[in-house]
């Protein structure tokens, strides 16, 4: 039994250090969203469009693979 409680308590750890990991993964998408803006702001290019976008596509699926972390695991 004291097996098994301690693989209970080394695999709680990894899910908060996963959970954190993915949170900081979040706040760099939001950085990467607000670093795009910023440089549309200041650069016209042609092409300005596509990469919001993707800035945007980038942070939407950052907030759900942490969402689904936070369900998963």
């Amino acid at each position: 039994m004291q097996v098994t409680n301690n693989l209970l308590v080394v695999w709680g750890i990894i899910k908060i250090f996963f959970i954190v990991g993915l949170s900081v993964y979040l706040i760099f998408a939001v950085v990467v969203v607000q670093q795009t803006r910023i440089m549309s702001e200041t650069i016209v290019l042609s092409f300005e469009s596509s990469i919001k976008i993707l800035a945007l596509i980038h942070l939407l699926l950052a907030i759900s693979l942490l969402i689904f972390a936070i369900f998963i695991l």
